[in-house]
């Protein structure tokens, strides 16, 4: 029996935010998410995050920029647009 992924953090329209799907980050420009750190998970604390956040990856005119949020106000900035195909 497989693990059950846990959600922490969420669209304002109440979809998870899970890797790879499309959104518009709060700059209004597309996005992908790369990275949830589910706040006290290993994972997170190994990043030095133990309240976890979201890793996207913003374009910028063709050219990705990494961008991290760790506050739940600019997380919740991000626009939700589309899952990914796989997820």
């Amino acid at each position: 029996m497989g693990s059950v992924p846990r959600f922490s953090f969420y669209y304002q329209t109440g979809e998870a935010i899970r890797v790879g799907d499309e959104i518009l980050a709060e700059s209004n420009r597309p996005a992908i998410v790369t990275e949830v750190l589910v706040p006290d998970s290993k994972r997170a604390k190994d990043w030095g995050l133990p309240q976890g956040g979201v890793m996207i990856e913003e374009d910028w005119d063709g050219r990705p920029n990494p961008v991290f949020y760790s506050s739940e106000k600019w997380i919740q900035a991000l626009k939700f647009v589309k899952r990914c195909a796989t997820g």
